[in-house]
């Protein structure tokens, strides 16, 4: 009797006692009959083999990198299991799991069995973000399944600063809102808007009044849930996966109307590639939900607005373009955890010096906590290369902090000269009578005058950053400003500046004359304009810097937060905020009748973000 590969109860007879074998392996087997009936044995051998089992993981598959979570095993053996991290970057320390990279984390569950169960294996992926982004819609809070509207979230894994989206266009709700969760997962944000009288639904809008509503949240069981007074609307939002086609993009960008436009757009990306995008311009409150193509491109309309724009995943940037009856602006910005790297980095002005012992003075301020190299050049003969007429022939150059005399330069040498290829400055004709000067400087305020005694005639001031890696240091150039005399023609003052880095720079360019007389100044131009050019093409431009009570309202708190002195009230000095994609600039200061002439300052700052 052959009972080889059987796993089937035997009873066997060993010493007048029945036993049954429990464990696997071969066994002698000898069968004899139960009944009086029968007589005689047989024997053969029964084999039993060792069970397989099954192993099972219990974890989370998304979770925040830098945050703990719960892992076990089981066995269907009931034997212990070994958990371990097979890949990606992890802790594994009394059953919490700690991811420290975004990216996956693969768990290796082992069992290395026993005499009666063979050995098992099996993996588990856990997926890990830098950020938490929820996405949801929303609804009436008595219940209605309706949907409203849209809400986005983008939440750092630690609980701390969030930015939630809000829209829900019949309600006039188009609105970006900052806020931290609490040691519970609640928030509370309130804001004002112009939202209609009692609205209700799949009704017309109403004439908007300025509102007073509040955002209250929780974060609970994997989703953001949360009311919106006194509208009487709900929210629910659930987490998304951290996996997907942009999983490295996801998260929350700001992007800044670029140009002479002026606005904010905040998208709220997801790894699945969906995104939710908020507007608010002067002229435009919309936005709508989209979704990004494998390019990373998406467009959506929305009440007459269009917004069309593009990810770029591996640069963690975004930009694109708003339309709106016929407009067309440009906007560009950054997924907020990436590293900004806008800075100016070459600073200039021009201005025709005319009279005994005219100066260009020029001030500079080098920001950070660190020693900045920077190349100063005072150019006048070198400017006849490029058509100008009337170039000052021998300028000098002195730099100052304060009143004390840091270097001063009568006609460049070599070591200064080695440098202007570099840092990408036009070359100077060999043996010119220009001036420069290559220098160490400490964080602080200077100022580089250029002058030729007695003689007239245009000049040219400027200030390269010559730092290795600019984008890469803290110390920057962080403000500049030009003051001459303004006249018709070449007479223009013009401060000129180069934008580089990952982002568009946010910046405040004035152009002062009337102001200037709480200083002592005499002679001033009396109604400046300023210019932004492009190349050859005017961006934008001012007369009269609070002429617009919300812009001069923000002119006038940018000047507060740069360290700008302030502007009378109503003054007709002239100021622009704007935000500059990478490139090259000139901010130009002229009489606003075209004929007017007197002392002017221009003046670049960046405002910090």
């Amino acid at each position: 009797v052959a009972f080889t590969g059987e796993t089937i109860p035997v009873r066997t007879t060993y010493n007048g006692a029945e036993t049954v074998p429990t464990n696997a392996g071969s066994y002698a087997v000898r069968v004899v009959p139960t009944d009086s009936n029968h007589s005689g044995s047989a024997e053969g051998t029964l084999v039993i083999e060792k069970a397989g089992q099954s192993l099972t993981v219990t974890a989370s598959p998304n979770v925040s990198t830098g945050t703990s979570t719960a892992v076990s095993a089981t066995s269907s053996s009931g034997l212990p299991v070994t958990l371990t991290v097979a890949s990606g970057r992890a802790t594994l320390v009394n059953g919490q799991l700690t991811v420290t990279e975004n990216g996956t984390v693969v768990l290796r569950a082992t069992q290395a069995g026993n005499e009666n169960y063979l050995p098992a294996t099996a993996d588990y992926a856990v997926s890990s973000a830098l950020i938490n982004v929820y996405l949801g819609t929303v609804t009436l809070a008595n219940g209605s399944t309706a949907k409203l509207g849209d809400l986005a979230a983008s939440v750092s894994p630690d609980g701390g600063p969030g930015t939630l989206l809000v829209l829900v266009p019949n309600y006039g709700l188009s609105r970006a809102l900052n806020f931290r969760l609490n040691a519970d997962g609640s928030f509370e944000q309130t804001f004002v808007a112009d939202v209609p009288a009692l609205p209700r639904e799949d009704t017309p809008p109403t004439a908007p009044a300025a509102t007073t509503l509040t955002v209250r949240g929780r974060v609970v069981g994997g989703r953001m849930i949360g009311t919106i007074e006194p509208l009487g609307l709900s929210f629910d939002a659930p987490l998304q996966p951290v996996t997907g086609p942009t999983a490295g993009a996801a998260g929350v960008y700001v992007s800044n109307a670029v140009g002479g436009a002026s606005g904010t757009i905040t998208s709220i990306v997801g790894a699945n590639g969906q995104a939710l995008v908020v507007a608010n311009t002067p002229s435009v409150s919309a936005g709508g939900l989209t979704t990004l193509g494998a390019n990373g491109a998406f467009s959506l309309s929305s009440g007459g607005v269009t917004i069309a724009g593009a990810v770029n995943v591996p640069a963690t940037t975004v930009t694109g373009t708003i339309t709106t009856a016929g407009q067309t602006a440009d906007f560009a910005g950054l997924l907020d955890r990436t590293l900004r790297t806008d800075r100016m980095v070459n600073l200039s002005s021009r201005v025709r010096l005319s009279g005994a012992n005219a100066v260009l003075i020029t001030g500079f301020v080098i920001g950070g906590n660190a020693p900045k190299q920077v190349l100063v050049r005072g150019i006048g003969a070198g400017l006849t290369g490029f058509g100008v007429n009337g170039a000052l022939p021998n300028p000098a150059l002195k730099v100052y902090r304060g009143s004390e005399l840091v270097a001063q330069n009568d006609d460049w040498t070599a070591e200064a000269g080695a440098a202007f290829s570099r840092l990408g400055a036009f070359s100077l004709p060999a043996g010119s009578k220009d001036a420069a000067l290559l220098l160490n400087l400490t964080p602080g305020a200077y100022t580089a005058h250029v002058s030729d005694g007695p003689e007239s005639g245009v000049v040219l001031a400027e200030i390269y950053d010559a730092s290795s890696n600019p984008s890469g240091e803290s110390q920057r150039l962080v403000n500049i400003s030009s003051r001459g005399e303004v006249s018709s023609g070449e007479g223009v003052l013009v401060g000129g500046f180069v934008v580089t880095g990952n982002a568009p720079k946010r910046l405040l360019i004035r152009g002062v004359g009337p102001a200037l007389a709480a200083f002592g100044a005499t002679g001033l131009l009396a109604d400046p304009r300023l210019r932004i050019f492009r190349d050859a093409t005017v961006l934008v431009e001012n007369d009269n810097w609070s002429a617009n009570a919300a812009e001069g309202a923000a002119i006038a708190a940018a000047a507060s937060q740069t360290g700008a002195f302030a502007f009378p009230a109503g003054s007709k000095d002239a100021a622009l905020i704007v935000s500059l994609a990478p490139g090259a600039y000139t901010a130009q200061v002229s009489s606003a009748d075209g004929t007017g002439s007197g002392l002017a300052l221009d003046e670049i700052y960046e405002i910090p973000e």
